[in-house]
């Protein structure tokens, strides 16, 4: 390959140095003298061998004739060079290869490749062109308009794949309407992908063909390519100068050249004779006036579209051509470009795949030894079907007896196109039709429609590994661009761990002294300070009995810094203000003594022997031993005590369950809010075992994000610290405030002050101490951390993204593509799990709710990664009925893993939600439908409770809006949470709302209005229901995925990261069929060319649905034709109409087949008709059929 890349330097020898063994590098450079047409050379270290044994080894190299030249490298000597003279003497040398006529075309990569007599033909990958390929064109967009390298490597796994499919050499194009006067042109786009595609072995061991209309562009991408490349290409079009300097210019550089068969004005020519003229008089001045190497030029003759009249002998004349060529200009090389031949059957693979097998068969005869082609997709020219194959090569050759071959061509190409789908192509049974009528019967026709029909519905269902592989590889191109939005002034909720300023620590500790007390803002800042430059100590006592003041000044005397109140398990307002008093007095005698070290009380809370996500019953796992409003009650009276008695700090100590955890902040919250004083900081410890674990089972990262909303000062965990490492690490990566770390009083304090060395050492902590332990303790552990170095506070990141919690953490990043929300327990949305509801409301049967909870672990084994759960009915109270199912999948863990979306138009449904998971949820959702004022209400009952809020973009009820609207609103709602709540950015999840499809601008004004709201709305989701689209067509399974997939494929680029989808439902949109691709592609975009896209949409679900809009009435010899396809004009109604709306349609059908299926069918029709005219519409409708009999 290196031979092949400098040839055009035409050196006088080429050879190799190298340090290897003679005998591991001799098969290499045998290759190089059977490549090379000059001289060739050998330089071989002597590497401490003596000159007699570096001899030998040279001696087998001229046994074979294959020296020219002989040196030496590393380590040899002249008298290892005396020595190889004397043995060489009488030995052979390689002989000057004959130039009796020109070498075949050789190009390389990484390998090289030669174009030899019996290479046989070389496939030329054509999907790394911006033209050929929509993905890659989508990738390469995405990285002019954002620069991230990320879309580049996206970008090289479509050459990656048509290098996998076998291709031989890969066509690279980056022109686009981008390209001129663009931040990014083309050829800075070639470099840096060239650079990136240099790293790729897959990709770098092939040659490469560079083609663009600018040859700046290409000569950029020479100069980043170390193989040889073919340039694509030049034509006389140019000038007899012009072609010649460019030509020139790809000599230079080593390139080959493709020369096209183009006219003066730029058309591919028709004629033989002109394609011929114009190759031999481009390759005679390439010849003559440049000596450009025969072998290095490729023509391209150029074939039109066939199935065009006009064009009927295209394929013939470019076969024709190539073969007088072939003649004419010897060491020449020949391209077709397979994809020109059959545009005009866009959408139906099968039939273009034939037809460029059929081609090649005839072409390649006659010297054609490239083709752009997509590798993988040509089927063997045997294996083609008789009928199929007989009429392309009519076609390609321009043959038939009766000279009808491309009406008979485009006949059969239509009943493929009436077909719908793209599967391998069925014969239909009947067998009496006449070659000519065969493919306009209505009887045929019919029959394969069916065929098709069957084996589309029975495909083979999607595997979550598939979805999932799908869903993660859409990657967002769309990058924020706006600030983050400031809270209003008193707006802004505190974070203490971010509190800046300067504290002397001796005027802190004569305040205290003089007050008693210090402001929380100044108490944050001290500790923050403090934090940055040593380790901090936190104790809890738990003695039996009440602690008095002499016990607490123990704790101070042993170097605590903050001791807490020995009130775990305490409930009384009592207990709690006296055990605050009394360490507050043994505090405030301590700051007293050492001013410089001031000292500070935690007001310990909890925990209980109640927990609210684990059973308290074996027959029922819904039932707990305490409520929600108990909890909390409970906390507000520990919360009152404590504060009475003066605490500096609140702390939740030893939680094990973080939904009483929860209780306790919202108790805490409450209680400051009524009070109307500053919330102290809090410190949050949780009890993990060796597992890294809660007892409830949740992870100490979904443990942080469910608590996060409480922004505690410190967070930490609690247990035997010798076995708290891993847990350590994750919770220091994973906080983003500071931390600290708790020993367990039942180690001595000898342990319990090397374990917790051994996690300060390594950087992880920022507090150390621990619940239940000893003055003894404390002091052994301040003579091991004094020296140690703190954690660090990390810096939190400009664009935090959404982050959601079951028993395990999940973060919804751009890079993971969309996440997947199962919406299968839905009343409204799963007939399913709305029978189960039902049944346990008409029959109190348990097992009612093992088939929900079931349900829900069967999304999740199907790849969800969020669930959605809503059990609005007028019949089931759905307040009761969603505690009780949310309790029962906390008891199963493959479904209390994952985060929830609580659905519900009713607050208090939501609430009881909330108040029964401990993980991190989402509520499904508020809008400004009911006021501004209820809306920022309802959005800060949910920011108390730590739940992610999804914002529905409408004002209006039952009022659909644009894409102007869409964007206004939202950016409305963005703002109100930010300013008035200072609601966490990431934790607004946005829903545009997804009209059903038939409405204008029914997806593209979501997927616009996203995209839109992603640049303005930094750090903010985006939720939608792709199943909203597909409504008016129920009954059509795989349109209705196949839409799904499709609008998925569309929106996730422009933003969208969450979506309601069945889990293991969607197709890859790779893997839909073409025709169907196309028709879901053309709704979603609202776009065609001829504007019927709707209509096709419509006439496509009918055929899906059993109920095809093309009916036949009567098969025999009289044929009948088709009935127009319908119209579609949506019903528009008048805003101010209220009164019932009753619809008479008129179904009418002959009985040619069972009463039931003309029936079915037409029903269906009908009601589909009238759903797709009234969608949205809040209206009490019937619909009647007539004409039955």
């Amino acid at each position: 390959a290196f031979c092949i890349s400098i040839k055009h330097g035409r050196p006088l020898t080429t050879g190799v140095s190298s340090t290897a063994a003679p005998g591991q590098l001799r098969p290499h450079y045998k290759a190089l003298a059977d490549v090379n047409r000059g001289w060739c050379h050998l330089c071989l270290a002597a590497r401490g061998d003596s000159p007699a044994k570096f001899a030998k080894g040279v001696l087998d190299y001229a046994k074979d004739g294959i020296l020219n030249l002989l040196g030496g490298d590393e380590g040899t000597l002249p008298e290892h060079i005396r020595a190889v003279a004397a043995a060489l003497a009488s030995a052979s040398t390689r002989t000057l290869p004959s130039l009796a006529g020109p070498p075949p075309l050789q190009l390389a990569g990484l390998d090289a490749c030669c174009l030899g007599p019996d290479a046989g033909l070389q496939i030329v990958g054509a999907q790394c062109t911006v033209m050929g390929s929509a993905r890659f064109k989508e990738r390469i967009g995405a990285y002019k308009a954002t620069r991230k390298a990320a879309h580049l490597t996206e970008a090289l796994q479509v050459c990656v794949e048509q290098c996998v499919k076998g291709a031989d050499m890969l066509d690279f194009n980056l022109d686009s309407d981008m390209s001129s006067g663009s931040v990014c042109p083309a050829r800075r786009v070639m470099s840096a992908f060239f650079k990136v595609a240099a790293a790729e072995p897959k990709v770098a061991k092939v040659p490469f063909m560079l083609c663009s209309c600018d040859w700046e562009t290409v000569k950029e991408g020479l100069k980043c390519v170390q193989g040889k490349s073919v340039v694509n290409g030049i034509s006389m079009l140019l000038g007899e100068q012009e072609f010649l300097r460019i030509a020139k210019e790809v000599k230079s550089l080593g390139a080959a050249l493709v020369v096209m068969a183009l006219s003066d004005r730029g058309e591919p020519v028709s004629s033989v004779a002109e394609k011929v003229r114009i190759c031999k008089e481009s390759y005679r001045l390439l010849r003559y006036k440049l000596d450009f190497p025969p072998e290095d030029i490729i023509f391209d003759c150029q074939v039109h579209l066939l199935g065009i009249h006009e064009y009927a002998s295209s394929a013939a004349s470019f076969m024709d051509a190539v073969g007088d060529l072939k003649k004419a200009c010897p060491g020449a090389s020949f391209i077709g470009g397979l994809n020109n031949m059959s545009l005009s059957f866009r959408g139906l693979d099968v039939i273009r795949d034939a037809l460029h097998s059929v081609f090649l068969q005839h072409a390649i005869p006659k010297g054609l030894n490239l083709a752009l082609a997509w590798p993988g997709a040509l089927p063997i020219y045997v294996d083609i079907d008789a009928e199929t194959r007989n009429l392309c090569e009519q076609l390609v050759l321009n043959k038939s007896a009766d000279g009808k071959h491309i009406d008979r061509f485009l006949a059969f190409v239509k009943f493929r196109a009436d077909s719908l789908t793209c599967l391998p192509i069925q014969v239909p049974s009947r067998e009496t039709w006449m070659e000519g009528q065969r493919w306009t019967s209505s009887a045929v026709r019919k029959e394969a429609r069916e065929i098709q029909r069957s084996l589309l519905l029975e495909r083979e269902a999607t595997t979550p590994e598939q979805q999932k592989t799908f869903l993660r590889s859409l990657r967002c191109s769309v990058a924020c661009r706006a600030s983050p939005t400031r809270p209003e002034d008193g707006a802004a909720l505190p974070d203490h761990c971010r509190l800046e300023g300067a504290v002397i620590r001796g005027q802190l500790g004569t305040t205290i002294a003089a007050q008693g007390r210090v402001s929380t803002p100044e108490l944050a800042k001290y500790f923050n300070a403090e934090l940055r430059r040593r380790v901090c100590i936190y104790a809890v006592p738990t003695q039996g009995e009440q602690l008095r003041e002499a016990g607490y000044r123990e704790y101070f005397s042993a170097g605590c810094d903050i001791c807490g109140t020995n009130t775990l398990g305490s409930s009384s307002y009592g207990e709690c203000r006296d055990a605050a008093k009394l360490a507050k007095s043994a505090s405030a005698e301590a700051t007293r003594k050492d001013g410089e070290r001031p000292r500070f009380v935690a007001g310990v809370l909890g925990p209980t022997d109640h927990s609210l996500s684990r059973p308290s019953s074996a027959e029922d796992p819904s039932i707990r031993s305490t409520t929600w409003g108990a909890l909390v009650e409970a906390y507000s009276e520990q919360v009152r005590g404590l504060v009475d008695g003066g605490v500096d700090f609140l702390a939740l100590e030893a939680v094990s369950d973080t939904l009483n955890a929860k209780a306790a902040i919202l108790a805490i919250s409450k209680y400051f809010e009524q009070a109307q004083k500053e919330r102290l900081p809090l410190l949050i410890s949780v009890a993990v075992g060796e597992d890294g674990r809660t007892s409830a089972g949740q992870s100490v990262e979904a443990f942080l994000i469910s608590i996060a909303h409480a922004r505690p000062l410190t967070v930490g965990i609690s247990g035997a610290a010798g076995k708290l490492g891993d847990a350590c690490k994750v919770l220091s990566e994973s906080s983003l405030g500071w931390c600290h770390v708790s020993a367990s009083g039942d180690e001595g304090p000898a342990a319990a002050a090397e374990g917790i060395e051994g996690l300060a050492s390594r950087g992880l902590v920022n507090f150390v101490g621990g619940c239940g332990i000893l003055p003894s303790h404390v002091s052994a552990m301040v003579g091991k951390v004094s020296s140690s170095t703190p954690r660090k506070l990390p810096v939190p990141p400009p664009q935090p993204t959404t982050k959601l919690a079951g028993l395990e953490a999940y973060h919804v990043r751009q890079e993971d593509g969309v996440a997947i929300v199962g919406q299968r327990c839905n009343m409204g949305g799963c007939g399913t799990f709305k029978g189960l509801m039902d049944a346990y409301k008409y029959t109190r049967e348990g097992n009612a709710w093992e088939g929900a909870v079931e349900l829900c672990a069967k999304q999740c084994a199907a790849g969800a990664d969020i669930l959605d759960f809503n059990l609005d009915s007028e019949l089931v109270d759905s307040k009761q009925a969603l505690g009780k199912l949310l309790r029962l999948c906390a008891a199963r863990k493959e479904v209390a893993k994952v985060p929830f979306v609580i659905s519900s138009l009713k607050w208090t449904t939501i609430e009881e939600g909330l108040q029964s998971v401990q993980g991190k949820c989402v509520v499904n959702g508020i809008s400004l439908v009911q006021g501004e004022e209820e809306f920022v209400c309802l959005a800060k009952a949910c920011l108390r409770y730590g739940a992610a809020v999804v914002v529905v973009a409408v004002e209006a009820p039952d009022r659909a809006s644009d894409y102007s609207e869409k964007v206004r609103v939202g950016q409305r709602a963005y703002k109100l949470l930010r300013t008035r709540l200072d609601f966490p950015a990431e934790d607004i999840i946005i829903d545009c709302g997804v009209l059903p499809v038939g409405q204008p601008g029914a997806a593209k004004d979501f997927i616009d209005a996203v995209a839109e709201l992603r640049r303005t709305c930094p750090s903010a989701s985006f939720i939608g229901g792709p199943g909203s689209l597909s409504v008016p067509f129920r009954s059509a399974g795989p349109l209705r995925e196949a839409l799904h997939s499709t609008f998925l494929y569309h929106a996730v680029p422009m933003g969208l990261n969450l979506a309601f989808v069945d889990p293991g439902r969607l197709p890859p949109f790779g893997c839909i069929e073409e025709r169907t691709k196309k028709i879901c592609d053309e709704a979603v975009r609202d776009h065609s060319a001829d504007g019927d896209h709707l209509v096709r949409l419509e006439n496509y679900a009918a055929y899906m649905s059993g109920s095809a809009a093309q009916e036949e009435t009567n098969i025999g010899t009289q044929e009948q034709y088709d009935l127009p396809p319908a119209i579609h004009k949506p019903t528009r109604l008048s805003q101010s109409f209220s009164q019932a709306l009753t619809v008479l349609v008129q179904a009418t059908g002959t009985l040619n087949a069972s009463l039931f299926q003309t029936f079915g069918s037409k029903a269906h029709a009908a009601m589909t008709f009238h759903k797709n005219c009234c969608a949205g519409l809040d209206l009490s409708r019937s619909v009647w059929f007539s004409s039955i009999s």
